[in-house]
């Protein structure tokens, strides 16, 4: 039977298709992967022995991540993440909600991720003073991009701990670009 709240992820590689469970529970794709899917009980589902994954590996170079297509059903919404073709896994974004988040708390200058009026970019680089944009809806579109800093993505995703907005962290004088709540 079915089980309620989840739903298939097909996660589209270079050359290869997987599947995965995404649960509405927890609005994120869940490991592990699967090399093939089935219909049960009107439902596309993830079948097969689940594929090896290895956690414990050190993450691959950022120039060796793999930008991949994730889609959910049953509505088909999508969004790009990456892939580690070192622990076999997908490192994220887990969700299409990671957009607007980045777009709330995170402004793009000059190609780098930086906390609204933070003098660093997420990877460390100084920045000026000037003003940046909001991050378009699905950043990770342009991985391959050469003006978008990959090290400011790579670290915004795989530090959330370090990456949670605080509010006395950013000054109520500095504008924020907040076009999405329209829709939220």
């Amino acid at each position: 039977m079915a089980r309620v709240g989840t739903w298939l992820a097909t996660i589209r590689l270079p050359g290869a298709v997987r599947y995965a469970d995404y649960s509405t529970v927890v609005d994120a794709v869940c490991r592990p992967l699967y090399p093939s899917r089935h219909e049960s009980y009107g439902r596309n589902r993830a079948s097969g022995e689940p594929l090896p994954e290895f956690p414990d590996r050190p993450l691959a170079p950022v120039g060796d991540l793999i930008l991949v297509t994730v889609e959910r059903e049953p509505d088909g919404d999508s969004w790009h993440a990456l892939y580690c073709p070192d622990r076999a896994q997908l490192i994220g974004p887990v969700t299409d909600h990671y957009g607007y988040r980045l777009q709330d708390d995170y402004e793009l200058v000059q190609g780098h991720l930086r906390r609204w009026a933070d003098p660093h970019a997420e990877c460390g680089v100084p920045l000026d003073a000037r003003p940046g944009e909001a991050p378009p809806p699905d950043l990770f579109a342009q991985w391959t991009d050469p003006d978008l800093c990959r090290r400011c993505l790579l670290t915004w995703l795989t530090r959330p701990e370090e990456n949670r907005r605080r509010d006395a962290d950013v000054p109520e004088s500095v504008p924020r670009h907040r076009w999405w709540r329209f829709g939220r």
